[in-house]
């Protein structure tokens, strides 16, 4: 039985791991998830892809991306991540860096944060994880959010989220003008819902939304006003 929790993951999907990975934990549980899992030596070390949402995953024990440096014996990325990582970010389009590790203290949160540094300004994404049963399910939510038509949902889910936020911003900024306060505001977000009903609304409506008369009046004159001068 299949666990719940898990997103649900179109049955047989390909993913692609590198052949190092194959008798890893890793494997094992994308293989329990019933996708079809294909062995590859052409891909690069630690690497998982899911060609359908076109991304990739590239899996990296924190306890291994560092070196001392023998001169001054300071802690720094090792070469071979270096070399891995821009190899990966010269292939791939949509980049995500796993970086496991059983603890996150303060010692792995350090060769995060330099990994970090050093990839700002390039499209890596990067998210630690504690095991393989973490990482591979941080890897099937990212792989379905990315895969059409969920992909094109959740876009256009959050289009109208940001087209929302603008219209309440705009009858906030409107509505303080009026000298209303931020309650006041919030109730007339609340109750009406955008600024085009706002401007619609009845005197009764308004009053529904618990405002006094005097705000009330106060608003509807400037609105109607504002319509009037147009």
């Amino acid at each position: 039985m299949s666990n719940r929790s898990d997103p649900p993951v179109a049955s047989p999907w390909p993913v692609i791991i590198h052949q190092s990975m194959s008798h890893t934990d890793y494997a094992t549980i994308l293989r329990q998830k019933q996708l079809k899992v294909r062995v590859s030596d052409g891909v690069i070390p630690g690497t998982v892809i899911f060609p359908l949402s076109g991304v990739a995953f590239l899996i990296i024990p924190l306890s291994q991306a560092t070196i001392q440096d023998p001169e001054n014996k300071c802690i720094q990325l090792s070469q071979e991540l270096i070399d891995r990582v821009e190899k990966f970010l010269h292939i791939h389009r949509k980049c995500y860096m796993l970086c496991q590790a059983p603890l996150h203290g303060q010692s792995e949160r350090n060769v995060f944060s330099m990994i970090q540094r050093k990839y700002l300004d390039t499209r890596l994404n990067m998210i630690p994880v504690h095991n393989a049963t973490e990482a591979v399910k941080s890897m099937l939510t990212i792989a379905k959010a990315l895969c059409k038509p969920v992909s094109d949902i959740l876009h256009e889910r959050l289009q109208s989220v940001i087209k929302e936020q603008l219209q309440n911003d705009v009858m906030t900024a409107a509505l303080k003008q009026l000298g209303l306060s931020n309650h006041e505001c919030q109730v007339i977000e609340d109750g009406l819902g955008s600024l085009s009903k706002l401007v619609a609304a009845s005197r009764e409506e308004l009053l529904d939304c618990s405002l006094d008369s005097t705000t009330v009046d106060k608003i509807l004159q400037f609105f109607n006003s504002d319509i009037s001068e147009q």
